[in-house]
Order: structure tokens, then C-alpha cells, then sequence
């Protein structure tokens, strides 16, 4: 399943649900480094495609808590093949997640500069990266589903080409993805949209 790529029907599919409470083999709702190995292991083996454009959610309902290895062996893993821009295309979010789980991956991914999407009660939110990430991926949470970079910089008070630069990071960190349009007045035009949206 692709990102459709019309002016009329610009949506995103479904997104490939990844539950990690199955990996909690004592049931004690805390995911350590050898779950982290287990985890990555099996996403690593139903990743979609590049250019298949579904998102990807790594769904946290029934985990309590996770440490700082279980980070290192699956989402720093995980995220390296988006900021080498492999996977560019796949918004990548993180969902149902407590506050020990968020608070846990935002300590372990800031120091390497990642950053993933988290949705749930209120604003999606953005877990690790810096502080300029951090106020753009606010700014894309207020924007219209599909959006484009003008629109962006218009919101940020930024040439276009500084939004794109911020746009290219958002989608290294699977936050964003692009999709191209056909606008009515002919060329090439491109939106951008997020996971959470859907």
C-alpha cells in the first residue's frame, strides 16, 4: 500500500501496528535490552518496502516501563535506517505509551540527536532531537493535515528553503513523510503530513 499521489486523494494508509507487550515474556510490564534484541529482530523482518509509504506504530499499550538498553537495542536501531533516509518515506510513531515509557526514550535519544513522535492524550509529542525539531514538529501538529513546505515557512517565519531543511530532518526522524501532488495548475508540488494524522 503506497501514499496516494492525486490533488483529490492525498491520504495515509493505515499504519503497520508493532505491539511490543508481546515481548514481555515475565508479564511485568518493563521492557529490558534482551526484549529490545527480540523486538528489533522481528521489525527489522516486516518493515515495509521503501516507497510503500505506511506508517509504522510501535504500539507500548501494556508496558509500564522500559530502560535505557531496551532503547539502545531497538529504537536507536530502528531509527538509524530513518536518518540515513532509508526509510524516509514510513512516518514512524510511538503509541500508547505511560509517562515512564516517554520519559525514558526522550533521555536516551536527545544525547544522539533521534527523535520519534509520540501520540496519545493531547499534542503528539516529539521524544528526543533539539530544541529548533522540537518547536518545528509543534508548528507541523498545528498545520492542515497535508501540508507544504511554504505553509511551514509561513507558520515559522522562515524562507521556504530554511522549512525545507527542517522538513528533511522531520522525515530523517520518521515524523514526517513526504508525498507528491498534482496540482491543479500542472507541475510537481510536494505535501508533507504525519503520522498522527490519519
Amino acid at each position: 500500500m503506497a501514499f496516494t499521489a492525486d490533488a483529490e486523494s492525498d491520504t495515509l494508509p493505515r499504519p503497520m501496528k508493532f505491539p511490543l507487550a508481546k515481548f514481555d515474556d515475565e508479564k511485568q510490564g518493563v521492557l529490558t535490552g534482551d526484549e529490545g534484541r527480540a523486538a528489533w529482530d522481528e521489525i527489522s523482518r516486516q518493515l515495509p518496502e521503501p516507497g510503500e509509504g505506511t506508517a509504522v506504530e510501535l504500539d507500548f499499550a501494556g508496558v509500564r516501563a522500559i530502560t535505557v538498553p531496551f532503547v539502545e537495542e531497538f529504537l536507536v536501531r530502528l531509527l538509524s535506517d530513518w536518518v540515513t533516509g532509508y526509510h524516509e518515506d514510513l512516518p514512524l510513531l510511538l503509541t500508547n505509551a505511560t509517562e515512564d515509557v516517554r520519559r525514558t526514550v526522550e533521555v536516551a535519544l536527545t544525547p544522539r540527536k533521534l527523535a520519534i513522535l509520540s501520540t496519545g492524550t493531547g499534542m503528539p509529542r516529539l521524544l528526543g532531537g533539539d530544541q529548533t525539531l522540537k518547536e518545528t514538529a509543534g508548528s507541523v501538529a498545528q498545520l492542515d493535515d497535508a501540508f507544504t513546505a511554504a505553509q511551514l515557512a509561513e507558520q515559522l517565519d522562515l524562507t521556504v528553503q530554511a522549512a525545507n531543511n527542517r522538513l528533511r530532518s522531520l522525515m530523517r526522524s520518521g515524523v514526517v513523510a513526504r508525498v507528491q501532488a498534482a496540482p491543479s495548475r500542472g507541475g510537481r508540488e510536494f505535501h508533507y503530513r504525519t503520522a498522527a494524522r490519519r
